[in-house]
C-alpha cells in the first residue's frame, strides 16, 4: 500500500510539472503572438505615415472634405508641371544645328564601301574572297585582337 501512494504522488508531481511546462509554453506563444502583432501594427503605422507624407489630420484624395486652399495648391502644382513639360517639349523640338555642324555632316565622304571592297557575284567567289582575308578571320585570339586594335587606330580619328 505504501508503494502505491508513492507512485501516485510521483505521478501527480510529474503531471504537475508537465502542466507547468505546458502553461509556460502557452505563455511564450502568447508573448510571441503579442510581439508579432505589435510589430505588424508598427509596420502598418510606418507605411501609412510614408504614404500620407507624414501629414496627419489632412484629407486624403479618396474621400472627405477638401479645402479651397488645397484645391488651389494642387492647381498651381499641376500648372507648374505642365509649364515644365511644355518647355521641355519646345527645347526638344528646336534642336538647332549650326551651319558648321551641318556642313560637317553633309560634306563628309562616305567611306563605307571604299575600304576592303569585296566584289563577288557567286558563292564560290564569295568563299574565296573570305578566305583571302586571313587576318580578320583567324581562329587565334591574338590575331583577332591585333586586327581589332588596327581597326581602332584607323577609325577612331574618323569617329572623333
Amino acid at each position: 500500500m505504501g508503494g502505491k501512494k508513492m507512485e501516485s504522488a510521483k505521478s501527480k508531481a510529474a503531471n504537475a510539472a508537465a502542466a507547468k511546462e505546458e502553461q509556460a509554453s502557452r505563455a511564450k506563444e502568447k508573448e510571441e503572438a503579442a510581439r508579432r502583432k505589435a510589430e505588424a501594427r508598427r509596420q502598418a503605422e510606418e507605411e501609412e505615415a510614408a504614404l500620407s507624407g507624414g501629414k496627419k489630420g489632412k484629407c486624403k484624395d479618396t474621400g472627405g472634405k477638401v479645402t479651397r486652399a488645397e484645391i488651389e495648391s494642387k492647381k498651381k502644382e499641376q500648372e507648374k508641371q505642365q509649364a515644365h513639360a511644355a518647355s521641355a517639349r519646345t527645347t526638344a523640338a528646336r534642336r538647332e544645328v549650326t551651319e558648321q555642324d551641318y556642313s560637317n555632316v553633309v560634306d563628309r565622304q562616305n567611306v563605307n564601301r571604299e575600304q576592303g571592297l569585296v566584289d563577288a557575284s557567286g558563292m564560290d567567289a564569295a568563299v574565296s574572297a573570305m578566305e583571302a582575308t586571313t587576318l580578320a578571320g583567324s581562329a587565334k585570339p591574338e590575331t583577332r585582337k591585333m586586327a581589332y586594335s588596327a581597326f581602332e587606330e584607323e577609325n577612331m580619328p574618323i569617329l572623333k
